[in-house]
């Protein structure tokens, strides 16, 4: 239903990746590397096409709608701790948004609906950047 990815700062969370292996949780794995909480900053969801690679882990056509969200997490002063993009195929979900505090909790939602439209928020174009790789 999506592929996910997530980056961690190589710095600050030097040997992250084994520590994550051994816990197998993310929020355990920070908490361990001396963040003892972290918040979502900022969510940006596109529509894009899907990839040779991604269709063929989908298993979808090359070229069909996915939702892809790009989100940061940070600690509670407001430093980046995690990078994650996530590709949902279109036809399978239906991403809900409500304010925080709302009855529900953000989340992706197995049926099909509207998408909201792209945000700007001053993130880097990845998809272009990404088309641009020969």
């Amino acid at each position: 239903m999506a592929l996910f990815r997530s980056v961690f700062p190589a710095e600050r969370f030097e040997g992250f990746d084994a520590v994550l292996r051994r816990l197998s949780s993310v929020t355990q794995a920070l908490r361990e590397m001396g963040v003892p909480d972290y918040i979502r900053l900022e969510t940006r969801i596109d529509a894009e096409a899907a990839l040779p690679l991604q269709a063929v882990r989908l298993h979808i056509r090359e070229g069909a709608p996915l939702i892809v969200t790009r989100a940061i997490n940070a600690d509670p002063a407001g430093k980046p701790v995690e990078y994650g993009i996530t590709s949902f195929v279109a036809e399978r979900v239906s991403l809900v948004m409500r304010p925080e505090g709302g009855a529900r909790a953000n989340a992706a939602v197995p049926q099909s609906g509207s998408r909201p439209n792209q945000a700007r928020s001053g993130w880097p174009d990845l998809h272009a950047s990404r088309q641009n790789r020969g």
